[in-house]
């Protein structure tokens, strides 16, 4: 019962792997139909015709064992359409995706079954197998799992899936059926994308799945913001680069370089077009930006740089200084004394006599 508490998918994993076929195939149609169980009595379906095509069981076992196994791991309960079979503990999902997903010549069922944000995290749509123990999706699988995709939410989840995890070949099946993958790109601000929605843009437009305009558009998006900001960060970010040409990102880097490092000595000045309510932050990214650009560039031994910084550490310096301090006027409970009076009649009340 502890292990069931607090390890219950490892636990019922255990449990799964021991039932014999039939058992196993009933729970496996449940599997296929968690979100609305199983009609009772049992009868034909695309999910049980899969079950005991892959479990090599007769329809007559399972249903037995389906029996079997009520109110233990499964549950037959009654709705106002009829009675189904359900999953006694929803944990029991999860547990036999578990199995069915280490397995290649179950993987259909996982691929049918597994929770999708479970499946996003863990699968992988690609040619080969690799060595990151992801569950490889083969091909013939392709298209139940676009069917499964067409109504989920570009969010971060399926955007890492798209963008690190998928070959091309399903990625272009994904966009026809996703059409509004293409409108979010076109219409992404890459400057404020996180590593996912990056991800899965590099991957469209580096497979050619973008139009030009549009990436040409994103290549002067990320050029104009890196310059007109001075954001270093996209000089290193490999991820990024896919969106580029090589002679585009020539062109941008040389840009970056004309515009902020020619002239060291003068940079600072530069700095007083910008403003921000936080000072010492802007020019504490200043700085950071700096030291990534002239690693970037390789000119570590550039002496006009060592003086730049010091420059900026003493603004940032002067800044902390004129911040104001604390109102030390300002009512804290520290500053009251234990014996200090709640009031100033002759039935004070102190703070001591509350505490007794």
């Amino acid at each position: 019962m502890i292990r069931l508490v607090e390890h219950p998918v490892e636990f019922l994993t255990e449990v799964l792997e021991q039932l014999d076929d039939a058992s196993r195939a009933a729970i496996a149609l449940i599997f296929l139909n968690s979100q609305t169980g199983v009609p009772s009595p049992i009868s034909a379906s695309p999910a049980l015709e899969t079950v005991t095509r892959l479990m090599g069981v007769q329809v007559a076992e399972l249903a037995r064992a389906m029996q079997h196994l009520n109110d233990s791991l499964t549950l037959l309960v009654s709705e106002d359409d009829g009675d189904r079979w359900i999953f006694r503990h929803p944990t029991v999902t999860d547990a036999f995706a578990t199995i069915v997903g280490t397995s290649p010549e179950l993987v259909e069922l996982y691929v049918h079954g597994a929770k999708l944000d479970r499946l996003l995290r863990e699968a992988a749509c690609r040619p080969k197998a690799a060595d990151d123990k992801r569950i490889r999706i083969p091909p013939p699988l392709y298209p139940v799992l676009l069917d499964r995709l067409k109504s989920c939410a570009l969010d971060e989840g399926l955007m890492s899936f798209l963008g690190a995890r998928c070959e091309r070949a399903f990625l272009v099946e994904v966009l026809k059926v996703r059409p509004d993958i293409l409108e979010w790109a076109a219409k992404a601000d890459l400057a404020s994308l996180g590593l996912s929605g990056k991800l899965l843009v590099a991957a469209m437009a580096s497979w050619g799945l973008i139009a030009e305009d549009v990436r040409i558009g994103m290549v002067a998006d990320v050029k104009k913001h890196s310059i007109t900001w001075l954001d270093a960060r996209p000089l290193k970010d490999k991820i990024l680069h896919q969106i580029f040409k090589d002679d585009d990102f020539v062109e941008y880097t040389e840009a970056f370089r004309k515009e902020w490092l020619s002239d060291i000595p003068n940079v600072f000045e530069e700095f007083g077009r910008y403003s921000s309510e936080n000072e010492v932050g802007l020019y504490e990214e200043f700085k950071e930006n700096l030291q990534i650009a002239q690693a970037y560039f390789e000119m570590e031994n550039d002496s006009d740089f060592d003086q730049l910084y010091a420059q900026i550490d003493a603004h940032i310096e002067a800044l902390e200084a004129d911040q104001p301090e604390p109102d030390g006027s300002a009512w804290n409970p520290s500053s009251m004394d234990k014996s200090t009076s709640l009031s100033d009649g002759d039935g004070a009340i102190s703070t001591t006599s509350m505490l007794d």
